[in-house]
C-alpha cells in the first residue's frame, strides 16, 4: 500500500472514530420488572432503545440511546432465547446466561439499521460456579471477521468480583456479534454469564464528507512533496 492509500485508509478510519466518539450509547443491564430466575430473556430487551425505561424493561445510559439497532440472543442447536438470572454470578446482579447444560456457545448479536454502525464499549463477564477456564470469548463482525478474541480464560468461582471487558475507543461495525465460547464445559456451560453490556450507535459518514476529507489530504501531501522537492532545489542550486 503506497503513502497516499495509508493515508486515506487511516483519514476514513478517523472519520469513522470521530462519529462514534460523539455517539449515542446504551447499557444492557437486564433490568426486567417482575423477571423471576431461569425465565427465557426476552428477544426485544435491547431493541431500538429510546430511554432508560420502557414498559418492564429498564436500561443504563451513557450520553444517549440507540434507536437504530435491535438486539439477538442466541444458541446454536437449542431454542433460540438465552435466559435471566437475578443474582449468584460472581458480584453481578440480573444476568444474560444460557440454561442447557452442555451447550458449545451462545450469541448476543447487534444489527444496525441502513446507514449505522454498532459499536461495543465493554461487557462484564461472571460466574455461577467453580473455577473454570472459558474455552474462547470473541467479538465478530456479520462476516465473522474478528474485531476481539481471547482464549482459554481463567474465570475465578462465584466468589471472585467479576471480569471486565472494555474496549478502548469501541468496536464497530454493522452487525457485531459476543460470543461466547462454553464448548466442553459439561454442566459448568450455564455458569457463564454476561451484564452490564455497553453499546452503541453511529451514523456512517456521508460519501460526500469522506471524499472531501481524503481529497484534502492528498492535495496536502502534493504541496507538501512539490515544497520538499523546491526546497531541495535550492540547497542544489546553493
Amino acid at each position: 500500500m503506497n503513502l497516499t492509500m495509508r493515508i486515506k485508509r487511516k483519514l476514513v478510519l478517523a472519520l469513522l472514530a470521530t462519529a462514534t466518539h460523539h455517539a449515542s450509547a446504551a447499557v444492557l443491564t437486564f433490568n426486567i420488572t417482575g423477571a423471576t430466575a431461569g425465565i427465557a430473556m426476552p428477544q426485544g430487551y435491547g431493541d431500538r432503545v429510546t430511554g432508560t425505561t420502557s414498559g418492564v424493561f429498564s436500561y443504563g445510559a451513557d450520553g444517549g440511546f440507540t434507536p437504530n439497532v435491535v438486539v439477538e440472543y442466541t444458541s446454536p442447536g437449542f431454542p433460540t432465547d438465552l435466559n435471566f438470572w437475578t443474582t449468584g454470578y460472581s458480584d453481578l446482579t440480573n444476568i444474560l446466561y444460557n440454561e442447557p447444560d452442555g451447550v458449545d456457545s451462545y450469541t448476543v448479536r447487534f444489527v444496525a439499521d441502513s446507514g449505522f454502525l454498532v459499536r461495543l464499549d465493554s461487557f462484564d463477564l461472571g460466574n455461577f460456579g467453580g473455577a473454570v477456564t472459558l474455552p474462547g470469548l470473541s467479538v465478530v463482525d456479520r462476516l465473522g471477521n474478528s474485531l476481539f478474541l481471547s482464549s482459554n480464560i481463567p474465570v475465578g468461582a462465584a466468589a471472585v468480583p467479576h471480569q471486565i471487558y472494555n474496549f478502548s475507543g469501541g468496536l464497530f461495525a454493522e452487525e457485531i456479534r459476543i460470543i461466547v465460547n462454553t464448548a466442553g464445559l459439561a454442566g459448568n456451560s450455564d455458569n457463564i454469564g454476561l451484564d452490564n453490556i455497553q453499546f452503541g450507535q453511529t451514523a456512517i459518514p456521508e460519501p460526500n464528507a469522506a471524499v472531501l476529507l481524503v481529497t484534502g489530504a492528498a492535495l496536502m501531501l502534493r504541496r507538501r512533496r512539490f515544497g520538499a522537492g523546491i526546497d531541495s532545489l535550492k540547497i542544489k542550486l546553493k
